[in-house]
């Protein structure tokens, strides 16, 4: 999964920032390494990227805690998938609604709303 993952495909991405997060077919786990594959997926749409990369921010775990970007994560992932993955991302992201303060909540909603995929690679 690394080279393409380095060669910016997000299912690569995404699979390699589990692989680091859960410590397995990588020298050792990686919550650092972990984040930043979650993140380039997540910035280029993998919606289950989106998910994880949510809650690595609400539970600090690799990147400081980080609520709002916990929200806008989840918010992101629930608007773009289907079925059990929409399901679970809506439910975190309304559980993370409830620890924040309604200026805190705006921001976060607002950061959702204007998130924009950012392709590593073009389709030929």
């Amino acid at each position: 999964f690394r080279k393409a993952a380095e060669q910016g495909h997000a299912r690569a991405q995404y699979r390699l920032g589990a692989m680091y997060f859960y410590g397995r077919g990588v020298q050792q786990k990686s919550l650092g390494d972990a984040a930043k594959w979650y993140r380039r997926g997540a910035e280029q749409g993998d919606v289950d990227a989106q998910y994880c990369l949510g809650e690595m921010y609400e539970k600090g775990e690799g990147v400081v805690r980080d609520l709002l970007q916990a929200y806008t994560w989840f918010s992101v992932s629930a608007s773009r998938s289907m079925g059990d993955m929409q399901a679970a991302a809506a439910e975190a992201r309304d559980r993370t609604a409830k620890k924040l303060s309604p200026q805190q909540l705006k921001q976060a909603r607002a950061a959702a709303d204007k998130w924009k995929p950012k392709p590593e690679i073009s389709d030929l």
